[in-house]
């Protein structure tokens, strides 16, 4: 769960992270971006298709447009659905989503959560946690 208060917004993220230098090569998936309510109502959902690789996509839920809740604090869920093509060999996994809390007024991002990367190897002279 995430809440946004008046004057934010949560903002879903994907970036589509094929085609990198050492990374897995280019490829395109289709993405469905959905924000819930603790009621589980839909507020807002869109079906992307065609992230290509490195480009990044967003769909962003303002806390002024819940004020049907009578609540100041307005909880969410975010839910991303991500789809590799039919001709994709590449794992559904490529295209990462994440979300943030950020205020409207001055853009600041107020939290950011992000699932944790384990597929990406440490940089060979990177030390190692003991």
């Amino acid at each position: 769960m995430i809440a946004v208060i008046e004057g934010q917004s949560a903002r879903l993220n994907v970036v589509n992270r094929t085609g990198s230098p050492g990374d897995l090569p280019p490829d395109v998936c289709d993405v469905l971006l959905k924000f819930v309510d603790r009621t589980e109502a839909v507020r807002l959902q869109t079906w992307i298709r065609g992230v290509t690789s490195g480009q990044a996509v967003h769909l962003d839920l303002s806390a002024s447009k819940l004020r049907d809740d009578p609540d100041r604090r307005h909880e969410l869920r975010a839910f991303v659905r991500i789809i590799t093509r039919k001709s994709s060999q590449l794992p559904p996994d490529v295209c990462k989503p994440s979300v943030e809390i950020y205020d409207e007024g001055t853009g600041e991002t107020k939290a950011l959560l992000a699932p944790p990367d384990p597929d990406i190897p440490p940089e060979p002279d990177m030390p190692t946690l003991q």
